[in-house]
């Protein structure tokens, strides 16, 4: 006999899309070219990233050079 416990039995089901996109080899070029050069990089990823998602979506969370995409975000950050 299978039973649920409370804590599973309130949980609700949805699709989710998650992805994490980093740049490739950031730290040696952080290395090589210096910060400056390092702060140019991230200030294009950022521009690059915003302009994909368009007004549609925004990151989730920016962690260095990555960045967490949640296609799903607004309609979670609603039902909280």
């Amino acid at each position: 006999m299978r039973t649920e416990s409370k804590l599973t039995s309130s949980f609700k089901s949805a699709n989710a899309s998650v992805a994490f996109i980093d740049l490739a080899g950031f730290s040696a070029t952080t290395d090589v070219y210096r910060d400056q050069q390092a702060i140019e990089m991230l200030q294009r990823f950022e521009t690059i990233v915003h302009e994909a998602l368009g007004d549609q979506h925004s990151p989730e969370k920016w962690i260095g050079d990555e960045v967490m995409l949640d296609t799903n975000a607004r309609l979670h950050k609603r039902h909280v």
